[in-house]
């Protein structure tokens, strides 16, 4: 059975941005994570889904984006 040590996840932010009226970008805050990927080339796992329901990632994926500093 693997452990997916080998494993990436990709996050993807959601970020609200700030124009003025002529359009120009004042600022932008990340709101938080969006969407997960992951993929493990050791066993060739991958997929995708959402922090928001945690029950359509693998538990893997979930404790690993709990340990990780960006998806806060």
């Amino acid at each position: 059975m693997c452990n997916h040590e080998a494993a990436e996840l990709t996050l993807r932010h959601q970020i609200d941005r700030t124009y003025s009226a002529d359009g120009e970008q004042l600022g932008e805050m990340p709101l938080g994570v969006d969407r997960v990927t992951w993929y493990c080339p050791a066993c060739d796992v991958r997929g995708s889904g959402v922090p928001s329901d945690p029950g359509g990632m693998p538990r893997w994926v979930s404790e690993r984006l709990a340990t990780l500093p960006a998806a806060r």
